[in-house]
């Protein structure tokens, strides 16, 4: 599992810096699909967390932890995109296209209301919805957290809830 999980973070870097040194030879490489790249990549690496072996003297906290730090991450994307879309660093979509309810909420009031309008309402309904995944990733990390530390084992060999764990060397 090791070797799996080594392989595919390095086929995520190799891929990674492959897109990296194209977008940065464009004439104007621009930094929100920069920005946009780093996130991807954080969070693919991240998710590689989950095929982390378990070491039996360490709490197990991999699978949560790792969706934890991914929508964490989701998150601060979100928020970025929001922000993109109030500093101009894209446009608002012109139709609903492959977004369907963020960006039809705001393609209605941009539409009602005018342009900057719908600047503030992107920037309000991604930032909330990037806020509201950092807050269930930052949850989930406190319940993995827990869960890991109340798997510890005490002096005795039993962990908190009385059971008792392999003999320790």
């Amino acid at each position: 599992m090791t070797a799996l999980r080594r392989f595919l973070q390095c086929l995520i870097l190799a891929c990674s810096g492959v897109l990296l040194v194209t977008r940065l030879l464009q004439p104007e490489p621009g930094f929100y699909g920069l920005l946009g790249l780093l996130c991807l990549t954080a969070m693919l690496l991240q998710l590689t967390r989950a095929l982390k072996p378990v070491d039996p003297g360490r709490p197990e906290r991999g699978h949560a932890a790792a969706l934890g730090g991914v929508l964490i991450l989701l998150g601060v994307c979100s928020v970025l995109n929001g922000a993109g879309y109030l500093l101009d660093l894209h446009a608002l979509p012109a139709d609903g296209g492959n977004c369907r309810a963020l960006c039809s909420l705001t393609l209605m009031i941009r539409d009602s209301f005018g342009e900057v309008a719908g600047k503030l309402a992107a920037l309000i309904l991604w930032a909330g919805s990037g806020a509201f995944l950092c807050e269930v990733g930052r949850r989930t990390l406190r319940d993995a957290r827990a869960a890991g530390d109340s798997a510890t084992r005490t002096r005795s060999g039993r962990n908190a809830a009385g059971i008792q764990g392999p003999a320790r060397k």
